[in-house]
């Protein structure tokens, strides 16, 4: 239908047709026409405000084109070329990018009244999501200027550039349309309200943000609310001062890897959420953040507040797998037992996939189960794949990585590790799968310098980090180096049941044990997994042989890497030790 025809249009259509021409506006096709894109822009704003029947050449000279002495059609033909500019470059957007987008956008010849019409009739299947979402096209964000809050031209131009760099990494996701540049910093000028600019233009999200540099740190704080405050999305990163336009791409990728809208209805724009879905969605990320800390607290909590999630909105895939996803990762850090972990989060992904079966983060999961409970590195390399044909993710990436590694298929590992690390630049999950990656293919140069590199930061160096770096410089013969993580190892013991068998392995290949390490091994304490390196490490092959056996019954996650980790070595020639390798996978 003409929207000029139709004076009393629904405030739904409304918003419709202002995220069609958001989306025009941030295409290829029209990138570098900032005039036909103003043009545009009056000629809608005229006829969503009942006044296209106004619409002369004489008017639209003077107010998109300004004259000294004003514009004149007898003298002055710019508003005709442009309308036919206009009208072509709309033929090539929707014969080209736009040509999956519901709704059309004409100017007729001889008209100025723009024609907006809804090419198809799309389902909202929102049976089981209806408090969650409405029919839509997506999610409309608005992507405010950051603030420096450093004085001087540097910050100010490190701000601008990172507010571009978010706003086109936001604008790459399926389900997002992205609003940014002179329009919004305009309404940051005048002041005007988030309630009127979601009225006006449909605007879901608006993203606000701070940079703040400090020697040669920089920090960028962004928040995601919408327009009546509820804060669906928060986040900080700390980042060094590496080279402008590497910093600003990889905090981009990094805050919007965080923010990623996982879920089919909305990745294929049928639906736009709602404030419930917004409010969801707040407590769904700030779990997220707490599981990509990968420390036992940290990923309790998260699961706790998945499970309350799941709770609440039983029909809701995200709450599922996130349950799922973080009790992998305690089964991983030796936190839970295999058959718990297995009953528990299988049950959850099951759901999750019930209620979404295109989600990523559920077919993430049940790749991720498949390669650590039921040791089918078949199946659980097409699950990455399918999750990964979807968009993918950072686990799916990283999950991909450690099977491959797991397999001895080194040089597959790290070019999966890179596309995690593509995916979110910034980030302590990938830091962990690049450390044990490098680790099992024998770089041990790699997982040292990862740890220098990290060790430099603000935040603490993650304890899976330093054990490997330790280990990689103590089976280099740098003993000091060494060392010297020693106290940020022992220091996790109140945390990581394993970290005084991780302690006591570095002292032992250091030539420092003192008898605590035999008492380890013969103990009661710790996996079998544990104490088999550090029995090994003492040189006790039996004892080592008898702890993997357990071991490789009870499923203890690190015998996964049995084949490939390089402190096994030794046992490579025996044939006690093949056996075991063998048992470790079912196909």
């Amino acid at each position: 239908m003409g929207v000029g025809e139709d004076r009393g249009m629904g405030t739904r259509w409304r918003s419709a047709v202002q995220r069609q021409l958001a989306r025009i506006g941030h295409s290829d096709t029209f990138a570098g026409s900032p005039r036909l894109l103003r043009l545009l822009d009056f000629l809608t704003a005229e006829t969503l405000a009942g006044r296209g029947d106004g619409l002369t050449e004489t008017l639209i000279g003077r107010a998109v084109y300004p004259r000294d002495p004003p514009y004149d059609p007898r003298i002055d033909s710019t508003v005709r070329v442009e309308m036919r500019r206009l009208r072509q470059k709309l033929a090539a957007y929707y014969g080209g990018e736009g040509n999956r987008d519901s709704i059309r956008v004409d100017v007729p010849v001889g008209s100025y009244v723009p024609l907006f019409s809804e090419v198809s009739t799309r389902p909202a299947p929102l049976s089981d999501h209806a408090a969650f979402f409405e029919p839509g096209d997506g999610v409309l964000v608005a992507v405010m200027p950051l603030q420096p809050l450093n004085r001087g031209a540097r910050a100010a131009t490190l701000a601008a550039d990172l507010s571009g760099e978010i706003a086109f990494a936001l604008g790459q996701e399926a389900a997002i349309t992205v609003l940014a540049g002179e329009p919004v910093r305009r309404w940051s000028e005048e002041g005007r309200s988030r309630e009127d600019i979601a009225a006006r233009v449909g605007v879901d999200l608006f993203v606000d943000g701070t940079v703040k540099t400090a020697g040669t740190t920089v920090r960028v704080t962004l928040e995601v609310s919408s327009a009546n405050g509820i804060v669906a999305w928060a986040d900080r990163i700390d980042a060094p001062m590496i080279g402008g336009l590497r910093l600003q791409e990889g905090i981009a990728a990094t805050l919007v890897s965080h923010a990623r809208i996982d879920n089919s209805l909305a990745r294929a724009r049928r639906v736009r959420p709602t404030s419930v879905a917004i409010g969801c969605t707040a407590r769904i990320n700030r779990a997220r953040l707490l599981l990509n800390r990968q420390t036992p607290a940290a990923v309790r909590e998260a699961l706790q507040r998945f499970e309350q999630v799941a709770e609440v909105y039983p029909d809701y895939a995200r709450g599922h797998s996130g349950v799922a996803d973080c009790l992998c990762d305690l089964y991983r850090l030796d936190l839970v037992d295999a058959a718990q972990a297995q009953r528990r989060a299988a049950a959850a992904a099951r759901r999750a996939l019930d209620c979404d079966p295109r989600s990523v983060e559920a077919l993430t999961a049940l790749a991720t189960q498949a390669a650590l409970f039921e040791r089918r590195p078949d199946r659980a390399e097409a699950g990455f794949g399918e999750a990964q044909a979807l968009g993918g993710g950072v686990r799916a990436f990283r999950g991909l990585a450690l099977l491959l590694s797991a397999r001895g298929r080194h040089d597959e590992a790290a070019a999966a590790m890179a596309r995690a690390r593509a995916v979110e630049p910034i980030s302590t999950l990938v830091d962990i799968g690049d450390a044990l990656c490098a680790f099992n293919a024998g770089r041990f140069s790699a997982v040292t310098a990862l740890a220098r590199e990290l060790g430099r930061g603000a935040a603490a160096l993650p304890l899976e980090i330093a054990y490997r770096a330790a280990l990689a410089h103590a089976l280099a013969g740098e003993a000091a180096a060494a060392r010297a993580l020693l106290p940020l190892i022992e220091a996790a013991a109140p945390d990581y049941p394993g970290s005084r068998f991780a302690a006591e392995e570095i002292r032992v290949r250091l030539g420092d044990a003192d008898g605590g390490a035999l008492a380890l091994v013969r103990g009661g304490e710790g996996s079998h997994a544990a104490r088999a390196t550090l029995a090994l490490a003492l040189g006790d092959k039996e004892r080592a042989l008898a702890a993997l056996t357990s071991a490789i019954v009870g499923r203890e996650a690190a015998t996964l890497w049995l084949a490939v980790d390089p402190r096994f070595a030794a046992l490579h020639g025996d044939d006690r030790f093949k056996a075991l390798i063998g048992d470790v996978w079912n196909g």
